[in-house]
């Protein structure tokens, strides 16, 4: 005898979506953290108290003492907002640093036995190189300029007036890369955020399921992997549901067919 089967209800998974925000905001407050690896699992777990008669033992009452919801999802996008979530960070904890000019005047180098001053930036400009109080060294005379991907180099030429051992007083301009700093490790009260997750099935075009977390705790899973061909680059997350006040379920399922 074979089982009575619904070949429309048996679907498989198109991808899955992570959106992120305020505690138990809607859907649409929320913002998409980007592209999704590996396989993510939602376990949730009840923890029973029971009541038991004796010789022999037989539960004869038992209650749900709480539930437990967690998540963990590897996020395939290096993002700032998404380096945020992991360390458990807010917005403000996070400092913003604008690729604006910096003037750099006398700064101080010894020319090394082959010529060379090695500066470690990049993109120099309106380089000055000085020598004692008064001689100021002219470009393509007594040196050149040589960038790397790394370095800039002053490389003194050989009829010119830099010597080895000369130590020298370089100003410049240069315009470092903007970038965001983030505290590792951060003493702090917890960041809690609403989980919404959908996943879309292959059933028909409106087939999917949500599932929204009112209340979460993020951070790191376990830890990131670095110098590692498959797997670097990515974040993996663990997301804790916490109980709301004033509410007896941490979330809801969101069924269409």
């Amino acid at each position: 005898m074979f089982s009575v089967v619904n070949a429309n209800k048996v679907m498989f998974s198109k991808g899955l979506r992570m959106l992120v925000g305020d505690v138990d905001a809607a859907k649409g407050a929320c913002t998409p953290v980007g592209l999704l690896g590996e396989n993510a699992v939602f376990n949730i777990t009840p923890t029973y108290r029971q009541k038991t008669d004796r010789f022999p033992e037989v539960v004869v009452a038992e209650a749900i003492q709480g539930v437990t919801a967690e998540t963990r999802i590897v996020l395939r996008e290096w993002t700032t907002d998404n380096l945020r979530l992991a360390l458990g960070l807010g917005v403000g904890d996070v400092t913003a640093v604008a690729g604006s000019e910096v003037v750099v005047t006398d700064e101080e180098y010894t020319v090394d036995e082959d010529g060379r001053v090695f500066i470690d930036r990049t993109g120099l400009s309106d380089i000055v190189v000085k020598e004692g109080v008064s001689t100021t060294h002219a470009l393509d005379t007594d040196y050149v300029v040589i960038e790397t991907a790394t370095q800039t180099i002053i490389f003194a030429l050989a009829s010119g007036g830099i010597s080895p051992a000369d130590d020298l007083k370089i100003s410049y301009k240069y315009t470092p890369a903007a970038h965001h700093v983030l505290p590792i490790g951060k003493a702090s009260t917890p960041k809690y955020y609403g989980i919404w997750l959908e996943e879309e099935l292959t059933g028909s075009q409106t087939s999917k399921a949500e599932f929204q977390i009112y209340k979460a705790r993020i951070g790191i899973d376990n830890g990131f992997q670095l110098n590692n061909a498959e797997q670097g680059g990515d974040i993996p997350l663990v997301i804790q549901a916490v109980l709301m006040p004033g509410k007896t379920d941490l979330g809801k399922l969101y069924n269409y067919a």
